[in-house]
């Protein structure tokens, strides 16, 4: 009774702690939530009022563009440039201007949010200019009140730009006649060059939009946040206390440097920034606004400052609601997981620890109610309620298990293609299986009691004892544990090659060694077999190009070494073709085969013959002493080529034409000498066949 209550309070005690780090781990992560979250929604805001504007912006470029379009602004350039009249309608110069001041003053009318719009000649002169005067009335200004804007940079940096291309001013004062416009009117201005048919700029057209209705959305709150606009070089545009505002046109230096050195510094680098910033008891951050399309080094920043105590209060609002909503699932989830964990874990768990006082007391009889446990304790109830029968079944199962697996191992090991040979730790053979009587030849009781060295052809049966007693000594191996391919040796003495795989086992303390080993003979074979297609022609069995090639460089490094003379013959077959086609092609592999052995009976043993493809071989001659040497061998070749090959028809008779390259005379690399000789081989096919020629400088010529 007492072990169960103490687990049952130490139970309590420990959910009871959990619940108190659950809360104290959601209270802290709810404030980092809580303030993530504030910080995503503050940022938010500022992408919205961003986007925003820059969809307004979209909106006055395009209206640009379509005032631009109107018929007056070509037809005013036309009458400007022919004495005041258009040559196209006949109408005069005011006629047009009238027209346009119509235009102007519509759309004035219907988008309160432009102060002026003006139709500016590449000259600087104001041809048509419409605006509302203070009292909010729309006029088109006279001519005599026109000026000349030339020097403005949106006037000439505009006609420079392409047609379609929008120029874009920085958000300052109005000026008019050079003085800044009181009370003072902050203005945005867009242009873009007027153009005719072929693309010639005839002008500008202007428009002055009113600032504050563009920035109309941004504005401080009576709560202490607070959002000014400022343009990239860090003026102040727009600013809760308006005299901070225009500062840099007033005289003033108040500047975002200035004020909020750290948030321009990284305006530079970013694009929009959120932060708390402990220092200044608030959170602040930026969002930068692209007015000029394609040039992000044109911005304004849209800065925003919250007080702490704003801040705080959203932030305590969202986390009490969380730690409610916490506290609450929490309760119940421990009321929950006690009840839960005493029904099942606890009880079920009593009940087991006086069971196993009464075992170890010597009662065997005592049995646990299986019915009452539940999941995994009903499966330890059963196990220890049969612990003494279930370990008598479980001793005669493993009986049998083992005598079944050594049964089984038994099969594999008499069965297995791979010769097993257990070794003792003097060499003795102790075990031979089947496989491995088949392999060398031997039975059980020629081998068993012999040294392992008797399977072993030399070098390895007088080696073996030494690798052997070098192990035991050192433990450095050489051969155990590493598989690698050797020779054995069979009964009648005869050896082939095999793998051999030696691993070391320790039964009872005693050192043994196992050996497997397999008849790899076929696999070798193979390979040969491998080997020789890949280097030999397969139809005369003489070398192929692949191999000539690397027996050439061979021979070349050997005669660079002993400073020997080389030569290479080129043979190509005369009249081949001709018996191939007349006798079949049965008859030309015939042929081929005959002209391989009477060229390898022309050759020395050192020497190569090489098939280099169709009718054309190769001999490569080492150590020739002189030019008159290889001579004599290609006229020897020639001799035995021509001779009948009556064994194949009375009618089958060829020759051959030879072109002979000298190492190092006529070439150092083996590309160089084969090209030379096949040079010097055309050059004899040129002068009629049938005969030999050495490489020379005009054989290429002679050849053709």
């Amino acid at each position: 009774m007492n072990l169960r209550l103490g687990l049952r309070g130490k139970l309590a005690l420990a959910l009871a702690m959990m619940m108190l780090f659950a809360l104290l781990a959601s209270g802290y992560v709810g404030y980092l939530q809580a303030q993530t979250i504030v910080m995503e929604e503050e940022q938010n805001k500022l992408s919205v009022l961003s986007q925003h504007i820059e969809s307004s912006l979209n909106v006055y470029r395009s209206n640009l563009l379509s005032l631009r379009d109107v018929p007056p602004i070509q037809a005013i350039a036309r009458a400007k440039a022919n004495a005041g009249i258009d040559p196209e309608s006949g109408d005069s110069l005011k006629e047009w201007q009238q027209r346009l001041n119509i235009i102007f003053k519509a759309f004035l009318r219907n988008h309160p949010q432009y102060y002026q719009i003006r139709y500016i000649g590449a000259d600087g002169d104001e041809w048509v200019r419409v605006e509302r005067d203070r009292g909010g009335m729309i006029r088109a200004v006279a001519e005599g009140e026109l000026q000349n804007k030339s020097e403005y940079p949106y006037v000439f940096e505009t006609m420079n730009l392409q047609a379609g291309q929008i120029y874009h001013s920085a958000v300052n004062l109005n000026r008019e006649h050079g003085e800044i416009q009181k009370p003072f009117q902050p203005v945005f201005r867009i242009a873009t060059p007027a153009v005719d048919v072929r693309e010639r700029k005839l002008g500008c057209v202007v428009i002055n939009l009113f600032a504050e209705q563009l920035f109309a959305s941004i504005h401080s709150e009576d709560n202490g946040i607070r959002r000014h606009i400022a343009d990239e070089q860090g003026h102040f545009i727009k600013h809760s206390d308006p005299s901070k505002a225009f500062a840099f046109e007033l005289g003033g230096d108040y500047a975002v440097q200035n004020a909020e050195s750290d948030l321009f510094e990284l305006a530079r680098h970013k694009a929009r920034y959120i932060r708390l910033h402990n220092h200044h008891s608030e959170m602040d951050g930026f969002q930068k606004i692209y007015y000029a399309p394609h040039d992000h080094n044109r911005y304004w920043l849209l800065l925003l400052h919250i007080p702490d105590h704003v801040v705080v209060g959203r932030i305590a609002a969202m986390l009490e609601q969380m730690l409610q909503i916490t506290l609450v699932m929490g309760l119940v989830s421990l009321l929950l997981i006690y009840w839960f964990l005493s029904r099942r874990v606890v009880t079920p768990i009593a009940r087991l620890a006086d069971a196993t006082r009464a075992l170890q007391a010597g009662d065997a009889s005592i049995r646990m109610d299986v019915a009452t446990a539940y999941d995994e304790f009903k499966i330890l109830y059963a196990a220890l309620n049969g612990y003494a029968e279930q370990q008598q079944l479980s001793t005669e199962k493993l009986q049998s298990d083992v005598a079944k697996q050594s049964q089984n191992l038994a099969a594999v090991i008499d069965h297995i293609v791979d010769g097993i040979i257990t070794i003792s730790a003097d060499g003795s053979i102790e075990s031979f299986n089947p496989a491995a009587r088949n392999i060398f030849g031997y039975e059980d009781h020629e081998v068993i009691g012999q040294n392992v060295k008797v399977l072993m052809p030399d070098p390895y049966h007088s080696k073996h004892d030494g690798y052997l007693n070098h192990y035991l000594t050192t433990g450095e191996k050489k051969i155990i544990g590493i598989g690698r391919e050797v020779a054995g040796q069979r009964k009648d003495g005869s050896t082939f090659p095999m793998e051999l795989a030696v691993s070391e086992v320790f039964i009872e303390q005693s050192r043994h060694f196992v050996g497997i080993v397999r008849d790899i003979s076929e696999r070798k074979q193979a390979e040969e077999k491998i080997r020789k297609m890949a280097h030999f022609d397969q139809l005369t069995n003489l070398p192929n190009r692949a191999l000539f090639n690397d027996r050439i460089d061979h021979s070349l490094t050997l005669a660079k070494r002993h400073t020997e003379q080389l030569a290479l013959l080129f043979i190509d077959l005369d009249g081949f073709k001709t018996i191939n086609d007349t006798l079949g092609h049965e008859a030309g592999d015939q042929l081929l085969q005959e002209v391989a052995k009477r060229l390898q009976a022309c050759a020395r043993e050192a020497d190569t013959v090489a098939r280099l493809g169709g009718d054309e071989f190769a001999v490569i001659l080492v150590d020739i002493n002189g030019a008159e040497n290889a001579a004599q061998k290609a006229a020897l070749i020639i001799q035995s080529v021509c001779q009948p090959y009556t064994d194949i028809d009375q009618a089958c008779l060829i020759g051959c034409s030879i072109g002979i390259a000298l190492y190092p005379d006529d070439a150092e690399d083996h590309k160089q000498l084969l090209s030379r000789a096949d040079a010097a081989m055309y050059a004899v096919k040129y002068d009629g066949k049938n005969h030999y020629r050495f490489y020379h400088q005009g054989v290429a010529n002679a050849a053709g």
